[in-house]
């Protein structure tokens, strides 16, 4: 989903979520309104995919430390033999 679409959504929603004027009746309404836009444009199962996506992409980010941090530990256990580093 592009940057554009979701500032249009986020918007949209923002709009949606000011206060009018008959109470309960309205804030109703409201939040049946967004969930359909929510629904409708895709962006539930945007936010899932992102969270099912969010520990690879995390450890794909620290992935490239893991050799540096293996070597350190090794290195500081001085009880290991060559054959265990």
């Amino acid at each position: 989903m592009n940057t554009r679409r979701i500032i249009a959504l986020a918007a949209a929603v923002g709009i949606l979520a000011l206060p009018g004027g008959s109470g309960a009746e309205s804030s109703e309404s409201k939040a049946a309104l967004i969930q359909e836009l929510l629904t409708i444009s895709g962006i539930e199962s945007f936010a899932e995919q992102m969270l099912n996506q969010a520990p690879y992409v995390e450890l794909g980010r620290i992935q490239p430390g893991y050799g540096p941090m293996m070597e350190l530990a090794v290195s500081e256990q001085a009880d290991l033999s060559e054959e265990d580093r």
